[in-house]
């Protein structure tokens, strides 16, 4: 009976920890996440294939189609925008139950001490959107601690389990298909060289262990490649150090605390009051190695370096228990986590509250903008005071200005707008055959010298295949519809002979374009504008 409650208590810690992680995306329809009103675009088009005038659906076998596969579906029952917030949930949950599931396969019992794996749901990487990485990661840790707790199949049977597993993880996506033969080989290797004396027999199985991975790399080897340049760029020292600090970073309150955060961690380390399970030693060790090994910019994916320190720490806490004498210690790590977590809940609440009225205000605006325009979209820099929540400390929580650099994709939910910067590079969207040429990628929005320079710059701007969408504004005048600048009330017209106010809200602008397009890209004129407001 006294197990019973305790395993009662347990699991209700878990449910009240686990709806204070989920309670911010109550409050918001469109979590302000960078890339997200990106893949929400995404999502609508998915939902309606044919329906769209700019974008058409193209499916293929690519490592990056999570949310792509997982939404669209959802969307037919709950809405888009429902349907994209069930799945962020579904990212944090799976996040905290691969951690738990791995304490789990480690340690035989559960406890609280998974509950720690809270501090770093909001994340850095979680800050830029990127959903299909943080779900695979989450169906990874998934994998990994089943991998762990059926080490006792028999290898054949395991083997064809895992292998249908690891093609599923691989389309989800790359990088967490990496990441969890990353696990996989290095804890193998560790197991290895437990061997004593070591045998033929022993050195066959672990290379069997990678059979595993076949079927996905003969996916990948079947399949086009991905489209975008194939540059590998590192960063500066302090870009590196910003990395390494995303598991605690959110653009709001948390990075400055990450010191404490590890030192304390380390404190309870060294006295004995945390222990880590000797089996993984070697993928924590591999994981790190990785860590400060990758760079800024992987084959056109910027930020790649953000990912595996995010990795480590779920890693790292499932991978660790209390123990010894010194369990105060560990009550006190307890005890500043609970803090954390909920100090960051409430900061990722305010902000997202004060952004969710921001994109609401321009979702309203948008709806009179004419179906099928093509928009070019532009920013001012914002203004230190419009990021300040009134009466709530700067430190604590502010709102950060990459949350609006995709929030023009939002005209493509509601206007089937085509915005050049939306971001097809690994997905089942292209756009339409009259706005190939003017694909750009995954840009943040143009500053005003850009958009000047547009005017003149002509469309043949471009010295390699690799910078063929660079220029993807060149010669706007011409090839967009209207132009969106995202101002913070500075409503300053950069080129008044070719731009007409359309509509505004209290901190973007809409201009029609004049003469606006031309066939010399097959350009269709809009229908008759509105007013401005």
């Amino acid at each position: 009976m006294q197990a019973q409650n305790r395993n009662g208590a347990i699991a209700a810690t878990y449910l009240v920890f686990g709806a204070l992680a989920l309670s911010p995306l109550f409050w918001t329809a469109v979590p302000p996440l960078v890339d997200y009103p990106a893949y929400l675009a995404r999502m609508a088009i998915l939902a309606a294939p044919g329906a769209s005038q700019n974008y058409v659906v193209h499916w293929q076998i690519i490592p990056n189609l999570a949310m792509d596969l997982v939404v669209p579906p959802l969307s037919a029952l709950v809405g888009v925008e429902t349907a994209g917030r069930l799945f962020i949930g579904s990212i944090l949950m799976m996040l905290l139950g691969g951690t738990v599931l791995l304490h789990r396969a480690l340690f035989g019992r559960i406890g609280l001490w998974p509950l720690a794996s809270l501090v770093f749901i909001y994340n850095f990487v979680l800050f830029f959107g990127f959903l299909n990485f943080l779900f695979g990661l989450g169906l990874a840790l998934l994998c990994f601690s089943f991998w762990i707790a059926n080490q006792n199949w028999q290898l054949g049977p395991r083997l064809a389990a895992f292998a249908g597993l690891a093609a599923v993880l691989f389309i989800c996506h790359l990088f967490a298909f990496g990441v969890y033969g990353l696990l996989v080989g290095s804890y193998e290797f560790g197991v290895l060289l437990t061997v004593h004396p070591l045998s033929r027999r022993a050195i066959a199985r672990f290379a069997a262990t990678f059979l595993q991975f076949v079927p996905a790399v003969a996916l990948w080897s079947a399949n086009a490649s991905p489209r975008g340049p194939h540059t590998i760029e590192y960063g500066e020292l302090g870009h590196k150090i910003e990395a390494l600090l995303a598991p605690m970073n959110f653009g709001v309150f948390g990075s400055t605390l990450a010191p404490l955060v590890a030192g304390l961690v380390m404190l309870s380390w060294r006295n004995g009051a945390l222990q880590l399970a000797p089996q993984m030693r070697w993928p924590i060790l591999a994981l790190l190695v990785a860590a400060l090994a990758m760079p800024d910019l992987l084959y056109g994916s910027r930020w790649a370096d953000i990912r595996l320190p995010v990795v480590l720490a779920f890693i790292f806490v499932g991978s660790m228990r209390p123990q010894g004498s010194r369990h105060w210690l560990a009550g006190l790590a307890a005890v500043v986590a609970v803090g954390l977590v909920g100090a960051r809940i409430v900061a990722v609440t305010l902000v997202w509250r004060a952004v969710d009225r921001e994109f609401s205000e321009f979702r309203a605006v948008t709806r009179d903008l004419p179906g099928a325009s093509r928009l070019l979209v532009a920013r001012q820099k914002m203004p230190e005071a419009w990021g300040h929540l009134d009466g709530i400390p700067e430190w604590f929580a502010a709102v950060d200005p990459r949350c609006f650099w995709h929030m023009s994709d939002l005209a493509v939910l509601d206007r089937d707008a085509f915005i050049p910067t939306i971001g097809l590079q690994l997905a089942p969207v292209e756009p339409a055959a009259r706005n190939i040429a003017l694909d750009g990628n995954s840009y943040p929005p143009l500053l005003m010298p850009a958009v000047i320079d547009g005017v003149t710059r002509a469309v043949s701007d471009s010295s390699t295949d690799d910078d063929a969408r660079t220029y993807f504004w060149a010669d706007w005048p011409h090839r967009f519809d209207y132009l969106l600048i995202i101002d913070f009330g500075d409503r300053e017209n950069p080129v008044p002979d070719l731009l007409k106010p359309f509509a505004q809200g209290s901190f973007f602008t809409y201009y029609k374009i004049v003469p606006g397009p031309d066939d010399r890209i097959g350009g269709v004129s809009p229908p008759a504008v509105g007013t401005v407001r």
